[in-house]
């Protein structure tokens, strides 16, 4: 028996005869009237599907559509829509007023039957037509008979391809994001490793070096790179000034500001002329300038091991004192040395007033 031999004797089972091919139809408008407020029945898809005589003799137009229930504004839910089947009159094609009938009666179905079934159509029943409009009080057995058997297995094999898409694209997207994290943490992993021994490198065989002279409103200062002996990054050492000196003893106060940076040319900011970095000052026994230039290597790691501490330290804590180096070349990260104290508080002073940082006591620990 051929497909379409099979189809005519379906109907005449249900007691339809059905002719014509589907037709999609656009409706005038596609919202329409809830009874609650702030809701709509949206319906929208609409098809014509065909024409079906009733084994009384009449006949009747199938229309199939889409439909749901939801708030004024609100997104459609696709996996939440509903389709459904009516019949009108032959030869008549739904209008609005029609609509507004067939959304009322899909509102009192889905509010009876509380959960809707996306694997089959929902038929609402015959939409009659009077001199007082449309009305929706008849049911057909036969037509719902054929939905059952001619239109749910293609909803259903529909909704299960539909199905099988939204898993096969969650487990597509689930393994595409695990390939990226894989590959992500290789390359990182990858980067780490090659990163820390890189720095382990630097860190035994540290450097400090001269970059340049600047001069700010008549007044030299000096830019250094070196290395962090904690982390094996390049140290900047910038617009560094030697505030004073006590003769008999022997020492030379500093200040300047300090910075690390993965890569040796990083990009370096300048806020106002402020370089980018911790604001510190600091004790040495000689020159900073002869420290770098006689290159002396525990002079130099001294000098980037007391420097290198400034990391410990926030930006936002103001002029930040990191200790001193003694004539043995001893780092020392203990409380400022009373015979600078006054000095180093003046100093403090003028920055905050400068600057406007918080006014914090400088000190070990600070």
């Amino acid at each position: 028996m051929g497909l379409f031999k099979r189809i005519k004797e379906t109907l005449k089972y249900a007691g339809l005869e059905g002719e014509g091919d589907k037709k999609p139809i656009r409706p005038i408008e596609t919202d329409y009237k809830s009874r609650d407020k702030g809701q709509v029945i949206k319906i929208w898809g609409i098809i014509e599907d065909r024409e079906l005589q009733h084994a009384n003799g009449e006949r009747t137009q199938l229309i199939l559509a889409k439909a749901i229930k939801l708030g004024i504004n609100d997104a459609v839910p696709f996996n939440l829509v509903q389709d459904i089947a009516f019949e009108l009159p032959a030869r008549h094609l739904p209008n609005s007023n029609a609509l507004q009938v067939v959304a009322s009666e899909f509102e009192k179905q889905i509010e009876r039957q509380r959960q809707m079934n996306d694997e089959r159509c929902l038929y609402l029943g015959i939409l009659d037509y009077t001199k007082d409009g449309y009305n929706m009080t008849r049911y057909s057995p036969g037509t719902k008979t054929y939905i059952e058997q001619q239109i749910d297995p293609g909803i259903r094999a529909k909704s299960e391809i539909q199905r099988r898409q939204v898993i096969e694209s969650n487990q597509h997207s689930q393994r595409r994001d695990q390939e990226a994290l894989y590959r992500e943490s290789l390359n990182t992993r990858e980067y780490r490793e090659r990163m820390n021994r890189l720095y382990e490198q630097r860190k035994s065989n540290p450097y400090l070096q001269e970059v340049r002279q600047n001069k700010v409103d008549g007044k030299s200062y000096w830019d250094y790179n070196g290395i962090n002996l904690q982390t094996g990054e390049f140290l900047k050492i910038r617009k560094l000034d030697k505030i004073g000196k006590i003769e008999d003893l022997g020492i030379y106060l500093y200040m300047g500001y300090v910075n690390s940076t993965p890569n040796e040319h990083d990009t370096e900011r300048f806020d106002e002329g402020r370089p980018d970095g911790i604001p510190v000052c600091f004790e040495l026994p000689k020159r900073f300038s002869d420290i770098a230039r006689e290159q002396h290597p525990q002079e130099i790691r001294s000098v980037l091991e007391l420097l290198s501490n400034a990391r410990n330290y926030s930006r936002d804590e103001g002029l930040v004192y990191l200790g001193e180096i003694d004539k043995n070349w001893t780092v020392s990260f203990r409380p400022i040395s009373r015979h600078l104290q006054s000095t180093v508080d003046k100093l403090k002073s003028e920055f905050h007033n400068r600057e406007g940082k918080p006014s914090k006591g400088i000190g070990y620990g600070e």
